[in-house]
């Protein structure tokens, strides 16, 4: 069924239990989402005054963060950031 427009849901859904739900595949998302959704680490604001602040440099600081602990870890990290835009489901 082709729907109008105006219906499109505007957030990305992600059932964790599926392939989606992969860390790999969540840490490969999160440059495509800084760039579509202009997010910025505020944290980075010191290289931001050099000229070095851009999407792939607060990817990179995401990807770390989500990197640092355990896939509860990641997940809380990946909505602390792209919450707004992404639902998650278990």
């Amino acid at each position: 069924m082709i729907r109008p427009r105006s219906e499109m849901s505007p957030q990305i859904e992600i059932d964790l239990n599926g392939p989606q739900g992969n860390a790999f595949c969540l840490l490969g998302m999160v440059p495509n989402l800084c760039r579509n959704y202009g997010v910025e680490v505020e944290g980075l604001d010191g290289m931001r005054d050099l000229g070095f602040v851009t999407a792939k440099n607060s990817a990179e600081y995401i990807q770390d963060q989500m990197k640092s602990g355990d896939y509860e870890n990641l997940l809380s990290v990946f909505d602390s950031y792209f919450g707004e835009w992404v639902i998650l489901y278990r």
